[in-house]
Order: structure tokens, then C-alpha cells, then sequence
């Protein structure tokens, strides 16, 4: 990955972007926090996460999972700046 992520206190992240490069930021995000993200089938990280955005330019399917919800199943478009929030139910 092309950057570097810092989490400050309250949970908030924070992205170095490397000049020259994509400026396409994904960010998914979770109420609550700590579910497992899997985009395109692949898990990636666990809520709040901010990544580069270098998927193909279609939609992509992102699902997240946490213990004791149900699973919450939506997409965002990829190659584009793309915000995701979910709010898990029990």
C-alpha cells in the first residue's frame, strides 16, 4: 500500500499520502467500531479504515462483520475518493 496510516487518540485516522501518487482515499467506517472489512471478498482491515482506493473503476461489494451482529453488505465505487458508514444491528 502506498501510505502510511496513524490512529490518533478517539479513534480518528489519519493518511501520509506519498506525493505522485493516486489521491483516491477510501474510508469505511462503523457504528460500532472494530468490524472485520472485506472488500471484494478479501478482508482488508477492521473499522474506522482509511485506505488507498485503487480498485477497478466499478462497483465494488464491501461487507462488514462483527460478533453478535448481522452482517451489513453495501459497495462504493472504486477509483474514486468513497466514504462508507454502516450502522451493524443486532
Amino acid at each position: 500500500a502506498a501510505g502510511v496510516v496513524f490512529v490518533w487518540p478517539r479513534y480518528e485516522l489519519q493518511v501520509l499520502r506519498t506525493p505522485g501518487l493516486s489521491s483516491a482515499v477510501l474510508s469505511i467506517r462503523s457504528e460500532p467500531s472494530g468490524a472485520a472489512v472485506l472488500v471484494d471478498g478479501v478482508e482488508v482491515g477492521v473499522t474506522p479504515l482509511v485506505m488507498d482506493n485503487a480498485y477497478p473503476a466499478r462497483s465494488v461489494p464491501v461487507q462488514l462483520k462483527l460478533k453478535g451482529y448481522r452482517v451489513w453488505t453495501g459497495a462504493f465505487m472504486g477509483g474514486k475518493k468513497s466514504d462508507v458508514a454502516a450502522e451493524l444491528k443486532r
